[in-house]
């Protein structure tokens, strides 16, 4: 076990005390569409979700560059796209680890692509490492060494997301 369902309970309620007063200072003449990639960030998205004490509007969408590996492949493939027009919306991506970075990266320019108004990130694990790209999460959770992690929503070949705290996997 690396990270406790308290440890990671705690640090929901304090990212969502600290978007929602985000969004109540920046954006509550535009409310934000909430994001959800799926299927890592699902656990994740709904708890967070639940706790901002404002109204959200969220969908999903889903990725993969992993392949059944425990490496990502660099590339990255739409699955299932988000069905609400995010045109002119302030956009809130909610991902479950900052890894390489790609992932993020590739969202962030999908989303400016379609003409959000603002796009920003929150991820809940943010691996200590060079990540591909330079991005510094908006809103970032706890900080981990480089393992390979599983649970609360985050697997390896869609197996252990169902665990209520995080723990390594060798």
């Amino acid at each position: 076990m690396l990270i406790t369902q308290k440890e990671i309970d705690d640090c929901v309620q304090r990212l969502a005390d600290s978007i929602s007063l985000d969004i109540k200072t920046k954006f509550m003449n535009n409310m934000p569409v909430f994001i959800i990639v799926m299927k890592g960030a699902l656990f994740f998205g709904v708890d967070l979700l639940r706790k901002i004490q404002l109204p959200v509007i969220f969908d999903t969408i889903e990725i993969s560059s992993y392949k059944s590996s425990m490496i990502s492949s660099g590339q990255i493939e739409i699955i299932k796209k988000e069905s609400i027009n995010i045109k002119e919306k302030n956009v809130f991506i909610i991902e479950d680890i900052l890894d390489t970075g790609n992932s993020l990266k590739f969202l962030i320019d999908y989303y400016e692509h379609k003409g959000a108004a603002s796009v920003k990130t929150i991820v809940l694990i943010n691996k200590q490492k060079k990540h591909s790209h330079d991005i510094i999460p908006d809103f970032s959770g706890i900080s981990v060494d480089d393992k390979f992690i599983v649970g609360y929503g985050m697997d390896i070949n869609d197996l252990y997301r169902n665990l209520p705290y995080i723990g390594t996997f060798h």
